[in-house]
């Protein structure tokens, strides 16, 4: 098994690798709402690409069309706590 590049368990891979803060708009627009993501470290393993497309990259010029990727990996399995908002739930009348 060979670890992907910058997902060795580094402070690097915890800002490549391991999110786990984020922020999006209200669906209510009243104002921007934060959530948390935990799971155990990633441990990426390589992985070999035939092709791949990405044309919202394409399309804002970020990538050459058919441009080979910088690096792939795969996680095996691992479990995701997503912790948003609590939400209020009107009684039922």
């Amino acid at each position: 098994m060979r670890v992907v590049a910058g997902c060795e368990g580094d402070a690097m891979s915890q800002v490549l690798c391991d999110p786990y803060i984020g922020w999006y708009a209200r669906s209510d627009g009243s104002g921007v709402g934060r959530y948390s993501v935990w799971h155990e470290p990633l441990v990426l393993e390589e992985a070999l690409v035939d092709e791949a497309r990405v044309e919202v990259l394409t399309d804002l010029g970020l990538i050459e069309d058919g441009q080979p990727p910088l690096a792939a990996g795969v996680q095996r399995m691992v479990g995701f706590d997503i912790h948003t908002p609590p939400v209020q739930i009107p009684a039922s009348t």
